[in-house]
């Protein structure tokens, strides 16, 4: 029997030391974790592609252009109510002024007054304001084809606004 300095006996060879990262568990838990992490980054990938931000003016224009459909079957005061608020959006995002809360003299004042808005809306939009309140607050019904060529200028005058900023 051999002993070392000690006296512990050195014949003891049925124990033997595994290394943590040498075991199966150890070689589950790292398969497990690369299995969740590979889920994890496709789960945020495929997040992010889907938010993709559309331009809130072109989300209104198309919006005015599903009224062509809908537009023999709106009231004139609500048509004109919405018109005049996607004018009023439009000019926020576009020219970066808040008038949704605005009445309409304030609208009037505010477009003869700045120069940044475009002067084809200013023109097109004081028309349609002098022309509709009879019809939003008189509550008069106008006739279809006035509110089809307002609706028309309206898109026109956007897209036209459009296609400048954009070159």
């Amino acid at each position: 029997m051999t002993t070392n300095k000690y006296g512990l006996d050195l014949q003891i060879a049925d124990l033997w030391y595994i290394p943590f990262w040498k075991t199966n568990f150890f070689y589950g838990i790292l398969s497990f974790s690369f299995i969740l992490i590979f889920i994890l980054a496709l789960y945020c990938f495929y997040k992010s592609r889907k938010k993709i931000k559309k331009d809130p003016v072109l989300l209104l224009l198309a919006d005015l252009n599903n009224y062509h459909e809908r537009i023999n079957q709106i009231d004139s005061q609500i048509f004109y109510f919405d018109l005049i608020s996607k004018y009023k959006e439009f000019i926020g995002y576009k020219y970066n002024l808040n008038l949704i809360n605005t009445t309409d003299l304030e609208l009037k004042s505010c477009l003869n007054i700045s120069q940044e808005i475009d002067h084809d809306l200013v023109v097109i939009l004081l028309e349609i304001l002098d022309f509709s309140y009879f019809a939003r607050f008189a509550k008069n019904e106008v006739n279809r084809l006035k509110m089809e060529s307002h609706l028309q200028h309206t898109i026109n005058a956007m897209q036209l606004i459009i296609s400048k900023n954009s070159l």
